[in-house]
């Protein structure tokens, strides 16, 4: 059984923190992890890599807490990183 894991950023962009959640994405173990990644505002170029790498990216309103939860409950994470 693979875990389920879901990692948010704000803006996948190029900073930091999207790197580093960027790199943890894409070096995960896939046949133990399967991992998306969820992002509220604009879409930014690591966005466009982790599609193109075959990770899922999901965007949700950080402002409407039900869209959020709706989101977060259909990928049913083991883990959610904020």
């Amino acid at each position: 059984m693979r875990i389920k894991l879901l990692f948010y950023v704000e803006v996948p962009e190029e900073g930091g923190a999207e790197k580093q959640v960027e790199r943890l994405a894409r070096g995960l173990n896939g046949s133990r992890f399967l991992t998306a990644v969820a992002y509220s505002r604009c879409r930014g170029p690591v966005g466009d890599r982790l599609r193109l790498a075959g990770i899922p990216v999901v965007r949700f309103s950080h402002l409407d807490g039900a869209e959020a939860e709706s989101v977060i409950r259909g990928i049913a994470p083991d883990i959610f990183q904020k």
